[in-house]
């Protein structure tokens, strides 16, 4: 799976204050399964993070 931290500090580097699930997947090339990891993850990580239909990069 792509490197999930890494692309959340690149993204916060380049002022990305939202994004969707779509670009995330699509930026990291994860295939369906791995998308579906990724998301069942950052619905997990709370609602803080979550802005239907984006979400945001965490603060590292």
């Amino acid at each position: 799976m792509g490197d999930v931290a890494a692309w959340e500090r690149d993204a916060l580097a380049r002022g990305i204050a939202y994004a969707t699930p779509r670009r995330i997947t699509g930026e990291l090339g994860l295939t369906a399964p791995e998308a579906h990891a990724l998301l069942t993850g950052l619905r997990t990580a709370g609602p803080v993070r979550r802005v239907p239909p984006l979400w945001r990069p965490a603060a590292l």
